[in-house]
């Protein structure tokens, strides 16, 4: 029976390794996630928290610092990260010659949603604001303006002005807003292109006199700017509008005395624009990372910030890149059930393997139908095969060409043979009338030793 049943088990056994190389349920022990400027959001305060997340299941999380959303797809597209976050990019950044040939090229690059809201900050130095206010004249100061706020975009124009550096999707969208809102372009400033550290400290000792950056209020650096006496949080009176002419944007408000109750700061209520992030994988990036990736995002960015309300984020909803499989399957269905019950790569390996298990079954039970038959027709084999030993023999007892003699020993020697055969009860009927047959040809022999013996005996 194992010699019928081994070809089937051989061929299951072939078709499941086959199926775990083709599936390769076991991710690697390593991700590499691309964040962005060491002071932002992403490298400072998320990438750490996804390192956490993902070490609990035995993943080590490598950050890779780089300039921005552009050199993070960059780095995604050339195979040099598995994961990178993305900041949403302004239209006309879409259109460069620089990017849009990496959103063209990014077939193979999907995200796993929506994470965050990430205002757009402009602080402003109080005494710049004055400064320009006298240079104007008190008189002209717009209606309900106060001499050390600003309360139009144009009123920049000519300053110090830290716009950020090449290539990070702020300094693109603080340059969209500025366009859209006031008309202004780099060359309008006296611009500079920092990070957000530096061009925080060089704003805090006067060295410029603002600076824009995106980043979620609970940045270290954005609250220490919101609650310095010395700065002044430009707002966006007309948030919405500019969430309706720019669909990259959204209206947020900052809350009052968000930043610091006792100090009632900020004083009341600030509309603010904010862009998106969202996190980019590679076709590449094995399944059970992207998973992983995905119940880590759900697990950090459910709570509620500032800016954003409990379970807001993640969201299933992409802007420049498709949503990808995994995560739409993990949005829709949650993380795999078993994973309650076991450790992670034991419920990652069932989930992702009892369908091909399945199949794999499929295509073999109707192969394994021919079983029965085959075994009863090699047990059957095992009785008929010495048929045609034990005609042989008596094919030569009758032709006479071989002696009898010759003739009982190799029939003993079957006979000897048959009686170590293993036979099922059900067909031992067969194997006893092979027996019986044997005698028949050994009485036939015994015979013909009589009668070629019997010349003999009469001369004696």
């Amino acid at each position: 029976m194992v010699g019928i049943i081994g070809p089937y088990a051989a061929l299951g056994v072939i078709l499941l390794g086959f199926v775990f190389w083709m599936i390769d349920p076991i991710p690697p022990r390593h991700l590499r996630l691309a964040t962005g400027s060491t002071s932002g959001s992403y490298h400072e305060i998320f990438g750490p928290r996804y390192q956490e997340q993902l070490k609990h299941v035995g993943i080590e999380v490598e950050l890779i610092p780089s300039k921005g959303a552009i050199e993070n797809l960059r780095l995604l597209q050339t195979h040099q990260v598995d994961a990178a976050f993305f900041s949403t990019l302004s239209p006309t950044a879409k259109e460069s010659p620089e990017v849009k040939p990496l959103l063209t090229a990014s077939k193979e690059v999907t995200s796993l949603g929506t994470l965050l809201v990430q205002p757009l900050w402009i602080f402003y130095r109080a005494d710049a604001a004055r400064r320009y206010h006298h240079n104007l004249g008190l008189h002209q100061l717009h209606q309900g303006n106060h001499p050390d706020t600003l309360k139009d975009l144009r009123d920049f124009k000519g300053w110090r002005f830290n716009i950020g550096h090449m290539g990070g999707a702020s300094r693109e969208i603080l340059l969209e807003v500025f366009k859209m809102g006031a008309g202004l372009k780099a060359s309008d400033f006296q611009a500079s292109a920092e990070e957000y550290g530096p061009a925080a400290a060089y704003l805090l000792a006067g060295q410029v006199d603002a600076i824009g950056f995106t980043a979620i209020p609970e940045l270290p650096l954005v609250q220490h700017l919101l609650t310095d006496p010395n700065i002044r949080l430009f707002e966006f009176s007309q948030a919405s509008a500019y969430a309706r002419q720019i669909p990259q944007l959204r209206a947020v408000m900052l809350p009052r005395g968000i930043a610091d109750l006792h100090g009632d700061i900020p004083s009341h209520d600030i509309p603010l624009i904010a862009t998106t992030g969202s996190l980019l994988v590679h076709d590449d990036t094995h399944p059970a990372l992207q998973v992983l990736l995905a119940q880590a995002a759900q697990h950090i960015h459910s709570p509620p910030s500032w800016v954003q309300q409990r379970n807001e984020f993640p969201k299933a909803e992409t802007d420049d890149f498709p949503l990808d499989s995994e995560a739409a399957q993990f949005y829709r269905n949650g993380p795999p059930r078993l994973q309650h019950l076991l450790p992670f790569w034991a419920a990652n390996l069932i989930d992702r393997m009892w369908l091909a298990v399945l199949s794999i079954v499929i295509i073999v039970m109707p192969l394994m139908r021919g079983i029965p038959p085959i075994y009863v027709l090699q047990v059957r084999w095992r009785i008929f095969r010495w048929y045609r030993k034990l005609q042989t023999i008596d094919d030569e007892l009758v032709s006479g060409k071989t002696p009898p003699d010759e003739l009982m020993q190799r029939l003993n020697a079957l006979d000897a043979r048959v009686a170590m055969i293993e036979m099922p009860s059900w067909n031992s009927a067969a194997l006893y009338a092979l027996r019986a047959h044997i005698a028949l040809v050994q009485k036939n022999i015994q015979a013909s030793q009589a009668q070629a013996q019997a010349p003999a005996l009469a001369q004696a």
